[in-house]
């Protein structure tokens, strides 16, 4: 059977077209086109399932009884979560807007999904709290990865570092009045004109962040006038009040978070500008079902990128054993690969796991370099078991280990989160499961390891 007899067999299921529109405009966010084109994929693949066995072309298929009786399922699954998951993005503006937080593609779903769960009980000083924590040097790690590589942010990368340095030490004002003068200077290089400026643009095509609920209606509420001086407490960063000198009384961690957040935000807006444009482009053509045949494997393996697996230790993966009782491409095989090495003292093994530098291809940075001179001169910890596999973005995977220590005479029962990202051997981020890349261990998950804490 010719490709085009089985074409002409599968265009006998009718599926409806879906139109693109500028998602700046969409009333939701789970309407814009990306997410629509998801959902269509998914009903299509559905509608696949329970149609093949009246179609010859498609029982004439090799794959397809495997399909039908085990990818049903994990189609049904998808569609849940991800339901789930799209219906959040709104409420979550809904609620957290007026707060200072917006929903943008670098937040994380199940932070997301939590917080929103809190605020349709009416708890939102808990789910606020959520949202503090979720801002830590853990998840700002990667992001000033992005933020050095990426133009404009990389010109104002010293500036970034400082806020960081802040923001960890608790210096919350001075870091507000780095990443204030951040946002503004930014949007400016990609717009001609700052971010607080009242005719900026800040929608784009097929954007989480630049839909018309989420970065115009925050710059709007960081823009309000501010007249008098206040000596309240204020838990938004007012640009207008705090660089003029009205608001006084910023110096907590609210205010901070809340420009961490808007600057990540206008990171991934700034990324679909780039990629995607300000308005939708010229119609490209609906996808026949030979088309959708032939990719729903890859869209099912997309699952493992857009949510986090959810694996049970002893039952999913094992609890302790050899690399091999893994599976192969995995960050747990690695994290149990670093372990064996580690144990045998082969350093010339690990040193090719670390990091990459970003600035200087295929080279490990001093400062990885310095953490493993120090475990270099104790003795390994013992491996006990994997305690969990948190897969915390689309690149990042921490597997928490629990160890057996020496040193000394101190001794007992220790937690090591090995932290791993995956990217392209030149040190870019990539998606998980691109053939051009590996995961590679972040040195300062490591080290220091505090021996003394209970």
């Amino acid at each position: 059977m010719t490709a085009q007899e089985i074409k002409d067999s599968l265009m006998r299921i009718k599926i409806p077209e879906s139109r693109a529109k500028d998602s700046s405009t969409e009333k939701s966010i789970k309407d814009i086109p990306s997410i629509r084109e998801l959902k269509t994929k998914i009903r299509e693949l559905k509608l696949l399932a329970s149609s093949w066995q009246e179609i010859p072309a498609i029982r004439e298929l090799d794959f397809i009884e495997d399909f039908a009786e085990n990818i049903r399922p994990e189609i049904n699954d998808l569609e849940n979560r991800l339901g789930e998951m799209f219906n959040a993005l709104d409420f979550y503006n809904q609620y957290f807007c007026p707060k200072g937080w917006i929903a943008h593609e670098s937040l994380n779903s199940e932070i997301m999904q939590l917080a929103v769960q809190f605020a349709k009980q009416e708890k939102m000083k808990e789910a606020e709290k959520i949202l503090l924590s979720y801002y830590n040097h853990k998840n700002l790690d990667p992001m000033l990865m992005e933020f050095q590589n990426t133009e404009p942010f990389s010109k104002r990368f010293n500036i970034i570092e400082k806020a960081n340095e802040d923001y960890e030490s608790k210096r919350f004002s001075s870091c507000v009045l780095h990443l204030l003068i951040t946002i503004d200077g930014s949007v400016n290089d990609i717009e001609d004109t700052g971010f607080f400026a009242n005719k900026i643009n800040l929608s784009a095509w097929d954007s989480i962040a630049g839909h018309s609920s989420g970065l115009g209606k925050l710059k709007e509420l960081f823009n309000k006038n501010r007249k008098g001086t206040n000596t309240k407490e204020i838990f938004i960063p007012y640009r207008n009040g705090i660089l003029h000198g009205r608001d006084i009384n910023f110096n907590n961690k609210y205010v901070a978070a809340k420009c961490w957040s808007a600057l990540i935000a206008i990171y991934d807006w700034a990324m679909a500008l780039k990629d995607k444009g300000r308005t939708d482009p010229e119609k490209a053509p609906v996808p026949g079902l030979i088309e959708i045949t032939r990719d729903f494997i890859q869209a099912l393996r997309d699952k493992a990128i857009v949510l986090p697996r959810k694996l049970e230790i002893g039952k999913d993966v094992p609890e302790w054993g050899i690399p091999e009782q893994y599976e192969l491409g995995s960050p747990e095989r690695k994290a149990v690969e670093f372990m064996s090495y580690w144990q045998k003292k082969q350093w010339d093994r690990t040193t090719p796991m670390l990091q990459r530098n970003l600035s200087k291809i295929d080279i490990i940075s001093e400062e990885e370099i310095g953490y493993f001179k120090i475990i270099q001169n104790e003795d390994p910890p013992q491996p006990i078991r994997i305690l969990k596999i948190d897969d915390q973005n689309f690149n990042t995977t921490e597997v928490h280990i629990l160890v057996n220590f020496a040193v000394g005479i101190l001794q007992g029962e220790r937690i090591i989160p090995l932290r791993f990202v995956y990217e392209a051997h030149d040190g870019t981020s990539i998606i998980r499961g691109n053939k051009a890349g590996d995961w590679f261990l972040v040195g300062k998950s490591i080290i220091p390891i505090d021996y003394n804490k209970k």
